[in-house]
């Protein structure tokens, strides 16, 4: 960092500075989905990036799909009526990128080891409890396309003309394709029809779209 004046300049921002954090604070989200003979857990930290595996110790996605797959197995051989428990490579584990919150892959300083431990810890006990937490569900799924700036021919986008995508390496060719499917996996009560919850796949940099 350096002064210009009063205020701290840090180089590469181009005057580009955080306005704010996550308001509700980090979140470790999960999801599992079981027909009864197999089960998978997707789960999402909400942090810059997470690495598979981390200098710093047993912390990693690797990690914690190993030791979320040992958790729920153990939870499982205690219970005579448990629902199929995922091993670790039916557990999928991901990062949003969102900007708002902590920077666990160093882009920007880090963080320290203690809580690329209570990440792991917390989201190890995410995917644990979405699997004790199964219940009866109707799955619907549905798909969009956002659309892609100047692509709106190859990309039209779903019931209307605004594209929410833009591809910042138009001008590069080995980059033409983008994927701008909005993907929506949404779980129901089968009785009363309520929403249980919904997973949404949106592969969109956090900084493309506007506050709206």
């Amino acid at each position: 960092d350096y002064k210009v004046g009063n205020q701290v300049q840090i180089p590469g921002t181009s005057g580009r500075y955080a306005t704010g954090i996550l308001g509700d604070g980090v979140h470790s989200h999960a999801l599992v989905i079981s027909d009864g003979a197999r089960a998978v857990a997707l789960a999402q930290i909400e942090t810059q990036g997470y690495f598979a595996s981390y200098k710093q110790g047993p912390f990693g996605i690797e990690e914690i799909r190993h030791d979320a797959a040992a958790k729920i197995a153990k939870l499982a051989a205690a219970r005579h009526d448990a629902a199929p428990a995922p091993t670790a490579a039916e557990i999928l584990v991901d990062s949003d990128h969102t900007h708002g919150g902590p920077d666990t892959v160093g882009v920007w300083g880090g963080v320290p080891t203690s809580y690329l431990r209570l990440v792991h810890n917390r989201t190890v006990a995410a995917i644990a409890a979405a699997w004790r937490h199964l219940r009866p569900a109707t799955l619907t799924y549905g798909v969009a396309h956002a659309g892609v700036v100047g692509e709106e021919k190859r990309y039209p986008p779903t019931g209307g003309s605004d594209p929410l995508l833009t591809n910042q390496f138009s001008t590069d060719p080995n980059n033409q394709a983008m994927d701008d499917e909005i993907r929506v996996l949404q779980a129901h009560d089968p009785a009363t029809g309520r929403v249980l919850g919904t997973y949404v796949n949106y592969s969109s940099h956090p900084t493309v779209l506007g506050s709206d």
